[in-house]
């Protein structure tokens, strides 16, 4: 009986601890909600290990950049508003650029006669277009999140 009880458990314990996922920045600025959890968590603890520190720090800075937007977004929701539409407009653009650039990696690529370095710069052109949407629109994602927090659940 015992035996089964530890095979259970050596395989159990992995699947347990791979259920409490670490968070990034990105993903805290987004869920404003499980943010202040983090932060409550991490202002509990006492004794914690060098990756627990490590996360605590991301947590906490993510809570100050928060304070920060949530300040911003009630001393002035009109110029607020206007960032996130402008944060919209920006990452609309980027949208933008990405499919031509995507679309000028294809017509290089098609071309028997494009060099590989042309074909290289186009691609590195597409991959920062792509990254630089992504990083718009996880800032548009953020922005969001700080006016849904003046939401009545």
């Amino acid at each position: 009986m015992s035996k089964i009880i530890k095979i259970i458990i050596v395989i159990l314990l992995p699947v347990l601890t791979g259920c409490h996922e670490k968070h990034t920045y990105s993903y805290y600025m987004q869920h404003p909600e499980v943010l202040k959890k983090a932060v409550a968590t991490c202002q509990s603890s006492r004794l914690l290990s060098k990756e627990q520190v490590a996360q605590c720090e991301v947590i906490l800075y993510s809570a100050t950049n928060m304070i920060s937007l949530i300040n911003e977004q009630q001393a002035d929701p009109e110029a607020f508003g206007q960032r996130i539409m402008d944060a919209q407009a920006a990452y609309i653009k980027l949208k933008d650029e990405v499919r031509k650039a995507q679309v000028s990696l294809d017509v290089l690529k098609k071309d028997k006669q494009a060099s590989t370095s042309d074909v290289r710069a186009a691609q590195d052109d597409w991959y920062k277009a792509k990254k630089a949407c992504a990083e718009q629109f996880q800032e548009v994602k953020v922005l969001l999140a700080v006016v849904g927090l003046g939401k009545p659940d």
